[in-house]
């Protein structure tokens, strides 16, 4: 409208309004595709915005995701060494046992000669 006026008045168009004159309908044409341009423009700027929430988004869950892949490493370590932990008292134990059993049987050799003489 606001064009088609200031065209009328500096006498490019006729003062009529006349809009089906070729210069309004490449006018209106061209207004148009101004107003798509910047529609495009803002949803591209929207698009360009939930790209950058989504990258954010994946870089934290990548950060998250190796901070428990390094959680359960460390954890299968400490696992494995309480483990091994485990097994060198299990075998400490085992041989405490044995030389408690050697030992009562030394013992009971030992009353055995007593009550003998």
């Amino acid at each position: 409208e606001e064009e088609l006026e200031l065209l009328a008045a500096l006498g490019v168009l006729p003062a009529s309004r006349d809009v089906t004159h070729p210069i309004a309908k490449r006018l209106s044409e061209v207004v148009a595709l101004q107003r798509h341009a910047a529609a495009a423009e803002e949803e591209a700027k929207r698009l360009a915005r939930r790209v950058a929430s989504l990258e954010s988004d994946n870089s934290k869950l990548r950060n998250d995701s190796t901070h428990a892949k390094n959680s359960k490493t460390a954890t299968v370590h400490k696992s494995a060494a309480s483990e091994a932990s485990l097994s060198s008292k299990v075998v400490q134990l085992r041989q405490q046992l044995a030389e408690g059993t050697r030992e009562t049987a030394r013992q009971a050799e030992y009353i055995t000669l007593l009550e003998r003489r």
